[in-house]
């Protein structure tokens, strides 16, 4: 019984380890520490709301330690005056709402050699100023709502 205790307490600590996420702002950007086996990774989860141009960092220096950026997963886009928005090629997942309602975007850069390869389910949803952005080769399937209300979105 004994060991049965130690188990689920050593359990117990592992788990809530990995459900903490700090979170850290450099040059007015908030980023989350992932909890990856890999190496050290950030996602972007705020900016100002005044921001009109936004340039994503490929890596970011925090406390000493450089992370890498490897996701985009805004909650409150619709806020925000986002205009053109520049993502590193390191980004391989933009989140579910990551731009959902933001309204005055326009353009979004991906570069071609992007690492892209997860859009979420309503990533630019109702986007209505949307004119471009494109998608790198990376990315195999794009989610039936993802640009659903993009009406200005240029299809080429």
């Amino acid at each position: 019984m004994s060991k049965l205790r130690t188990y689920f307490a050593v359990l117990t600590l592992v788990m809530s380890l990995h459900a903490y996420s700090e979170s850290f702002t450099v040059n007015d950007i908030t980023y989350t520490i992932l909890a990856t086996s890999d190496a050290y990774e950030v996602k972007v989860t705020d900016c100002p709301t005044e921001m009109t141009e936004v340039s994503i960092p490929e890596k970011v220096t925090y406390n000493e330690q450089e992370y890498v950026v490897t996701a985009i997963s805004f909650k409150n886009a619709q806020n925000n005056h986002f205009k053109r928005v520049f993502i590193p090629y390191t980004v391989r997942e933009i989140g579910g709402v990551c731009f959902e309602r933001c309204t005055t975007l326009e353009e979004v850069v991906i570069p071609a050699h992007s690492k892209l390869t997860t859009l979420g389910t309503h990533a630019f949803n109702a986007c209505s100023s949307l004119k471009s952005s494109s998608i790198p080769d990376g990315v195999t399937e794009i989610p039936p709502l993802c640009f659903d209300g993009c009406t200005a979105l240029e299809v080429s």
